[in-house]
C-alpha cells in the first residue's frame, strides 16, 4: 500500500495550507482527496508536489507492504449423493426414466 501521510507532515511543516495548494499553485482538489485517501496518484503529479515542497519523492510517499493473508479456503465439492437402483447406481441430480419431469416425446403422426 502507498501511505501519503509523510506528504501531509512536510506540508503542515513548510506551513502550507489546502487551499494555498489549491489557489496559489492550481492544484486540484480532487488530487488532494486522492492523497487524503491514499488513493492512484500520477508520477506527475507527485513531481509537482516534489516541486512545491522542494523535496524528493521518497519524502513525501512511503510504502507499506501488505500483510499476506492466508489463502481462502476452497471449499470442496462434494460429489454428490448417489442413489441404488435397479440399473446400478446413479447420481441423486438426474431423474429416473418415469420421471414426472422428463418431456414425452411425441409420437410421429400415423
Amino acid at each position: 500500500m502507498i501511505s501519503y501521510e509523510k506528504f501531509w507532515k512536510r506540508l503542515e511543516e513548510q506551513g502550507i495550507s489546502q487551499y494555498e495548494l489549491i489557489r496559489r499553485y492550481r492544484v486540484s482538489s480532487g488530487q488532494l482527496d486522492r492523497l487524503r485517501k491514499n488513493m492512484h496518484v500520477s508520477t506527475h503529479t507527485l513531481e509537482v508536489f516534489c516541486r512545491i515542497l522542494r523535496c524528493s519523492v521518497e519524502d513525501i510517499v512511503e510504502h507499506i507492504p501488505d500483510v499476506p493473508q492466508a489463502p481462502a479456503a476452497v471449499p470442496r465439492r462434494s460429489p454428490g449423493l448417489r442413489q441404488k437402483t435397479a440399473a446400478g447406481f446413479r447420481s441423486a441430480g438426474s431423474q429416473p426414466e418415469n420421471s414426472p419431469f422428463l418431456r414425452k416425446r411425441r409420437q410421429p403422426a400415423k
